[in-house]
């Protein structure tokens, strides 16, 4: 599936920033839509473009998205959840594809890390992401 519309949702905003200008240069076609306030942010969501790429940081405030994706998976299972994670330890990249997320990755440490990580989730072939991302 190649994706139109990607969504990005992390409380710090500077790393918000720098997804979209990346994204920007790796699919300038591609509509980004950014939430940096964890605040309602649920609902939010359930308001986003059908079949849309939503890239979930694992901690908003002070709580992990886990529950966020497995409550987004089942009502809105047209949506491509993938979690993002400063650290992410085996066991969170398995719960987050318990939970529904499609892919879950570390957040790279450089520019050409991001780029390489956002061609491989914009790839159409998307059903390699959980593979290809982890």
């Amino acid at each position: 599936m190649a994706f139109t519309d990607v969504v990005i949702v992390d409380d710090e905003v500077d790393h918000a920033i720098i997804s979209r200008r990346v994204l920007a240069q790796v699919a300038p076609s591609v509509a980004v839509t950014v939430f940096t306030d964890p605040h309602g942010i649920e609902a939010r969501l359930l308001d986003v473009s059908s079949g849309a790429l939503v890239l979930i940081d694992r901690v908003l405030g002070r709580s992990e998205s886990f529950g966020l994706i497995e409550r987004l998976s089942a009502a809105r299972p047209d949506l491509c959840l993938v979690m993002l994670s400063a650290v992410l330890s085996p066991e969170d990249h398995q719960r987050a594809l318990r939970g529904g997320a499609s892919a879950a990755a570390q957040k790279p440490g450089d520019l050409s890390g991001w780029r390489r990580l956002f061609e491989e989730l914009l790839d159409p072939r998307s059903g390699e992401q959980a593979d290809s991302v982890a």
